[in-house]
């Protein structure tokens, strides 16, 4: 009977013990995972701005290549 006791007090203070353990691993878990989220999300926009801007770059270069064909065309007709 004692020995159910302590066992059971034994138990429950484990218990006790173990659940602020396991609410701060949650706790962590979820910031590591917000972070990483965050991370990810930088990266896609720091991605997306180079993309922008390289197409910028390529639509600048392609004007400037028309605009040398057309004056090249000019040139040939005069």
């Amino acid at each position: 009977m004692i020995f159910k006791f302590v066992f059971k007090v034994g138990i429950q203070s484990m218990k006790y013990q173990i659940r602020p353990c396991i609410a701060s691993y949650r706790a962590l878990s979820n910031n590591y995972l917000h972070l990483h989220n965050l991370n990810t999300f930088q990266l896609n926009q720091l991605t997306r701005f180079a993309e922008e801007e390289e197409n910028d770059f390529n639509e600048l270069n392609l004007i400037n290549c028309l605009s040398e064909v057309k004056s090249i065309k000019g040139n040939l007709s005069i």
